[in-house]
């Protein structure tokens, strides 16, 4: 990744489902933050055990199938299918989606992670405090103006590769 540049934008609140999910493209990545419970998966503690967390990618339950112009079944896992490289902008019926999973890595743990997006997103909107046992362990933490709830709540980073033009500049 270092060799290539990154755009880095923030979602506006009203558009987050949009951004986690962006990386179902294929181009990009999603960065958020969520409480992070022991196992690593997202909880609720108000924002006491935020971390960071990397989505590479999306992983949908569908009750209907999908346009085979568009779509190929992985040869090892049946009923697993990817979208084919010539096909960027395919879809799906939104109404086929029964379930959506986030494939998520967070900083701390060495294994990727199938986490559920409702989870995640729940995680993401309700962190509202910064932790009162962190506030007086020592450490410098960068808290966002305005304090955690309206820098951390409910924002994601959708990190995409730069076009051509943007990266001569």
């Amino acid at each position: 990744l270092a060799e290539v540049p990154l755009l880095a934008l923030v979602s506006q609140r009203e558009h987050i489902t949009n951004t986690w999910l962006s990386i179902n493209r294929g181009d990009s990545l999603t960065a958020g933050r969520y409480d992070e419970d022991f196992n690593h998966e997202p909880c609720l503690r108000k924002g006491h055990k935020a971390h960071w967390a990397v989505v590479s990618g999306v992983l949908l339950g569908l009750k209907c199938g999908l346009p085979k112009d568009f779509y190929e079944e992985d040869p090892d896992t049946p009923r697993l299918f990817h979208r084919l490289v010539s096909a960027p902008e395919a879809s799906y019926p939104e109404n086929c989606v029964v379930e959506t999973h986030l494939l998520a890595k967070q900083g701390k743990s060495l294994k990727y992670q199938l986490w559920q997006y409702e989870r995640v997103h729940q995680s993401n909107v309700q962190l509202r405090e910064f932790s009162p046992k962190r506030e007086c362990d020592g450490t410098v933490y960068v808290v966002p103006d305005g304090g955690v709830e309206s820098g951390l709540c409910g924002a994601v980073v959708l990190l995409q590769p730069l076009s051509q033009e943007q990266n001569k500049s």
